[in-house]
């Protein structure tokens, strides 16, 4: 009797155990959850693009249009012969998918044009000025080589 009793007791602390697991890992799921969506819900607004409008905003759109207008010319498709073999969901789908592709590629081309090189940009007449890469004469050369504190000699400056 005792070891029926004994064989129950372990089952009921097994089965208590798992249910306090179970329960535990339900709790980290909910709690990745709110995090997952704190995430997508609160984005900080990073901003590389110095003017116009966001780049990518502007490449969502034209994805998004090209499958809305995927989904129409599939539509039309169909009706030029809704008796045909093939569904009409598969043709809206076929029709996504290629408006999507194309939308996207005609983003990615709009994106690769606005971007600047800045290599390529023209410079101002007085960059050198600048960067402070103008040579000093030969009196300020020798002014500062005088007067005391730790010079750099390598780029021209003295502390």
């Amino acid at each position: 009797m005792e070891t029926d009793f004994q064989k129950q007791s372990e089952t009921i602390v097994r089965s208590l155990r798992d249910y306090e697991l179970m329960k535990a890992k339900n709790y980290m799921k909910q709690i990745m959850m709110v995090l997952v969506l704190t995430c997508f819900l609160f984005p900080a607004k990073a901003s590389s693009q110095e003017t116009g409008p966001l780049m990518m905003g502007v490449e969502i759109g034209y994805t998004l249009g090209g499958m809305l207008a995927g989904v129409a010319a599939g539509g039309v498709v169909w009706l030029t012969d809704p008796g045909g073999p093939t569904p009409i969901i598969t043709v809206l789908k076929d029709g996504a998918i290629l408006g999507t592709l194309l939308g996207a590629i005609t983003g990615f081309y709009l994106i690769y044009n606005s971007t600047i090189d800045p290599n390529a940009a023209p410079q101002p007449d007085n960059f050198q000025d600048l960067l402070g890469e103008v040579p000093f004469s030969a009196s300020e050369k020798k002014y500062h080589s005088n007067a005391p504190g730790i010079t750099l000699t390598l780029i021209h400056y003295k502390f």
